[in-house]
């Protein structure tokens, strides 16, 4: 009995090992999501959130993607190891608000003048702002 309850563990492992369809614990890091999609008022580009894992740290990654409304011109506005997430358009399409953690995860509002790329800090706050807007 002993026997054939081997042979069959060994089958059964030998199926799953060959069997390539299933979704393992370690493809979570080879995803992206694009998330928070934000159309600029005049309608010519969009900045996203670009979420994903990052396997030597484990821990989920978040930068901000600009790509045109034609689909040209993709390319990242704000990356690295900071977190970036929920983008805002001014109402006037010049300035962009959003979120940025540090690696204690602390955020702090940002301000981003789409023309020069200079920045400036918003807040000093203790808790992650939410749900931010003009």
């Amino acid at each position: 009995m002993r026997v054939v309850f081997l042979c069959l563990l060994a089958a059964m492992t030998g199926i799953a090992i060959a069997d390539d369809s299933h979704f393992a614990n370690t493809d979570v890091f080879n995803l992206e999501l694009a998330v928070d999609p934000q159309i600029a008022p005049d309608g010519s580009q969009v900045v996203y959130v670009r979420q994903s894992m990052d396997i030597m740290s484990d821990r989920a990654v978040a930068n901000l993607w600009m790509v045109d409304t034609d689909g040209d011109n993709h390319r990242p506005l704000l990356s690295g190891r900071a977190s970036y997430g929920s983008p805002r358009w001014s109402p006037d399409g010049r300035r962009l608000a959003y979120v940025s953690g540090d690696d204690n995860g602390k955020s702090q509002i940002h301000l981003r003048w789409m023309d020069t790329g200079q920045t400036a800090v918003l807040s000093n706050v203790q808790r992650s702002p939410q749900s931010i807007s003009w």
